[in-house]
């Protein structure tokens, strides 16, 4: 008991170290994930998280959402993926990705790298944008995102997985940071509920 909840307060802690302190507040439930938005300190755009229940165990997540390559069959908007620097044996990754973006706004592409620290019934990635270009060019009415940070938190719940999903990003370009924020709590669960079709559709 003990050693669980210390899991859960060290997950808060580097969660309140990487993207701010400052109160979360609920801001709705969708198909059983909990969303909540909050204020970053560093950062116009605010940062949103959700959390719900997938019916598979964390190593089965963490296979998904580790395979760049298969991005696009899940991650939502996500017009292609392609994998820089695979995890092998080792705990990072490295990742290009184009996002669709909606009309008459350009699409959005960025460079990720992920760090994934595993923990006895616990999985954790962080994500952030990597500015390196040198890695995968900028590609013309294309924008590059620069400034970007995420996490997905997987817990051990026997078969099942309470999974967590936190994001704070720069869009960059024109976009209103009151659509972005407006429109943020989306993300979240558009996440959350794509690896849930991405799992059942490796089941048929």
């Amino acid at each position: 008991m003990m050693k669980k909840s210390f899991l859960i307060l060290l997950t808060i802690i580097l969660s309140s170290m990487l993207l701010g302190d400052t109160s979360w507040k609920y801001v709705k439930t969708k198909s059983g994930i909990k969303v909540y938005q909050r204020k970053v300190t560093k950062s116009k755009f605010d940062e949103f998280s959700g959390t719900g229940i997938i019916n598979a165990d964390i190593e089965s997540i963490n296979k998904i959402i580790t395979k760049p390559k298969f991005f696009y069959t899940w991650m939502p908007k996500c017009i292609q993926s392609i994998e820089i620097k695979p995890i092998g044996t080792g705990t990072t990754f490295t990742y290009y990705v184009e996002s669709k973006s909606p009309w008459p706004m350009a699409n959005r592409d960025m460079i990720v790298v992920v760090n994934v620290v595993k923990k006895p019934k616990t999985i954790i990635h962080y994500a952030k944008a990597l500015v390196k270009d040198s890695l995968k060019p900028k590609r013309k009415k294309i924008v590059r995102v620069i400034d970007m940070e995420a996490q997905w938190v997987l817990r051990s719940r026997g078969k099942k997985s309470l999974v967590t999903y936190t994001l704070r990003t720069n869009p960059g370009g024109n976009i209103p940071i009151g659509l972005m924020n407006a429109v943020g709590a989306d993300l979240p669960i558009d996440n959350i509920i794509g690896v849930r079709k991405r799992l059942k559709a490796l089941k048929k």
